[in-house]
C-alpha cells in the first residue's frame, strides 16, 4: 500500500544574507549574494524620485526613457552593440515613484559594463530628434490606451481616487506629451540625478572587485546641485465623499466588452492593519479561489477574469476591483460585487477558507523569495518604501494571528461601499 505523505505546515523562511553600504543618508548600496553557484550578476540602480517632484508633467518619465537613446559619447546603436557583444541585458523601468536601470550580465563582464551604465545615467545627450521620435511613440501608445476600455477605466478611476492634479492621479494627454521639451528633461536630470537620490542593488555572483568598481562609481555620482522643495501630498479638494457610478461610452473602443473598475484610497504597507487587509483582499479577489472568482466567474459565468488588488506606493496606496464583461451584465455584476463585500462584512468565514487563503499567501511569499534576484527585488521594494527588510518575516507571523472574527471589522472599516468609486466604460 502506498503511504500518503504527511502534509506539513508552511514554515517561515530563514532570513537571507544581505549587506548595506551607506554612502549618504538616503544613498546606499545593498548587496545580496547568491547562496549557490551562479555566474550572473544583476545591478539595479534606482533613482528614488518620480512624479511627486516634477516641475512639469511627464518630465520624470521622459527623462528616464531618453537616457538609453544616447550619451554625450555614444549613440543608441553603439550602446546596444556593446550590450549585445557582452551578452548583457540592460533595462529601463519607469514607476510613478522612481526610475530603475538594471543590468544583468555574466560576472566576468561587470567591470567592462558598469562604466557604460553610469555613463548612460549621468551623461545623457538629450537629442531633440530622439525626443521627437520618443514623443511620437508615446502618442501612439496613448491612442491605443484610450481605445482600450480596461486601460481607460483604470485612468479614470485613479484620477477620481487621487484627483486630476495629484502625482498619482493625473493622466498623460497628447498635449502634455507635445509640451515636453529637451530643456525640461535636462532640468529634471540636473536637479534630481545626483548622489543623494540613488539606491543601488547588487545581487548574484558578487565578488569584491565588482563591489569595489560599483562603489567607486556611486561615490563619483554628482553631488546635489539644487535644493528642491520638500514633498507634501495634496489631494483634490473637489473629491466627493459619496461617489456615484461613473459611466463613459468609449466611441473609439476596439474591444466589445465593458470594463468595470471600483476603488478607493487605502492604507500603506507601514500601517498595522496592512497585513490583515492584504488577507481580506486575497480572500475577496486576490487569487483563483477567491470569492469574486468563484461566485461571479465559476458559478455565474459572467466574466473570464475578475480580481481585486492592493497597490501600496511610496506616498499612498489604493484598493481596486476590476473585470471585463458583456454590456448587458453591467448592473448585475456591480450588484454581485457589492454583495460579496457585504457577505464578508456580515458573515464569519469558515476555518477551512481561512486556512486556504493563509496558505496561499504564504506560498506566494515563499515563491517571491525564491532565488537571489527575487530576494533583491524584495529588498528594493521595502527599502524604497522606507520599510525594514525583516518586515517580510513579520508578515508570516501576523498571518498566523489573523482570526476569522477580524474579517468583518476590517471590511467595515476599509471597504465601505459609499467610499468606493465605480467606473464603467463601454
Amino acid at each position: 500500500m502506498i503511504k500518503v505523505p504527511e502534509i506539513a505546515p508552511i514554515q517561515k523562511p530563514a532570513a537571507f544574507e544581505y549587506e548595506t553600504n551607506v554612502i549618504l543618508e538616503d544613498c546606499a548600496l545593498y548587496t545580496i549574494p547568491a547562496t549557490h553557484e551562479l555566474d550572473l550578476v544583476k545591478i539595479e540602480i534606482v533613482l528614488n524620485r518620480g512624479r511627486h517632484v516634477e516641475q512639469k508633467k511627464l518630465s520624470s518619465r521622459f527623462c528616464a526613457r531618453m537616457l538609453k537613446e544616447g550619451t554625450q559619447f555614444k549613440n543608441q546603436d553603439d550602446i546596444n552593440d556593446l550590450f549585445d557583444f557582452y551578452g548583457a541585458n540592460f533595462h529601463v523601468q519607469y514607476h510613478l515613484d522612481y526610475a530603475s536601470f538594471s543590468l544583468v550580465c555574466l560576472s566576468r563582464y561587470c567591470r567592462q559594463l558598469i562604466p557604460l551604465v553610469f555613463e548612460i545615467i549621468t551623461q545623457p545627450e538629450f537629442d531633440a530628434i530622439d525626443l521627437k521620435r520618443l514623443k511620437k511613440r508615446a502618442k501612439s501608445k496613448l491612442k491605443l490606451a484610450l481605445a482600450d476600455n480596461d486601460a481607460l477605466s483604470f485612468r479614470i478611476l485613479t484620477e477620481k481616487i487621487f484627483g486630476s492634479q495629484h502625482a498619482y492621479g493625473y493622466n498623460s494627454t497628447r498635449e502634455d506629451i507635445e509640451q515636453i521639451q529637451v530643456e525640461d528633461l535636462q532640468a529634471f536630470h540636473d536637479t534630481f540625478y545626483c548622489k543623494p537620490n540613488f539606491k543601488v542593488f547588487l545581487s548574484g555572483s558578487v565578488s569584491s572587485d565588482i563591489k569595489k568598481e560599483l562603489l567607486d562609481h556611486i561615490h563619483a555620482l554628482p553631488d546635489q546641485r539644487y535644493n528642491p522643495t520638500s514633498f507634501s501630498p495634496e489631494y483634490s479638494k473637489n473629491r466627493v465623499s459619496h461617489p456615484d457610478v461613473i459611466y463613459l461610452k468609449n466611441d473609439y473602443a476596439f474591444n466589445t466588452q465593458s470594463s468595470i473598475k471600483m476603488g478607493k484610497r487605502i492604507i500603506r504597507r507601514n500601517h498595522p492593519d496592512y497585513i490583515p487587509i492584504h488577507f481580506v483582499n486575497t480572500l475577496l479577489g486576490g487569487f483563483f479561489g477567491s470569492r469574486l472568482m468563484q461566485n461571479i466567474r465559476e458559478k455565474e459565468g459572467l466574466t473570464y477574469n475578475i480580481y481585486s488588488d492592493l497597490e501600496p506606493m511610496k506616498h499612498d496606496a489604493y484598493f481596486m476591483i476590476g473585470t471585463d464583461i458583456k454590456t448587458d451584465n453591467i448592473d448585475k455584476v456591480i450588484k454581485m460585487i457589492y454583495h460579496e463585500i457585504q457577505q464578508l462584512e456580515q458573515d464569519i468565514i469558515s476555518d477551512q477558507e481561512l486556512r486556504m487563503v493563509r496558505n496561499y499567501i504564504k506560498g506566494y511569499l515563499l515563491s517571491s523569495l525564491d532565488g537571489v534576484f527575487s530576494k533583491a527585488e524584495i529588498v528594493k521594494i521595502l527599502t524604497l518604501e522606507g520599510m525594514p527588510v525583516n518586515w517580510i518575516y513579520g508578515f508570516f507571523d501576523r498571518l498566523d494571528e489573523i482570526e476569522a472574527e477580524e474579517i468583518p471589522r476590517l471590511v467595515k472599516k476599509y471597504l465601505k461601499k459609499e467610499e468606493l468609486f465605480t467606473v464603467v466604460v463601454n
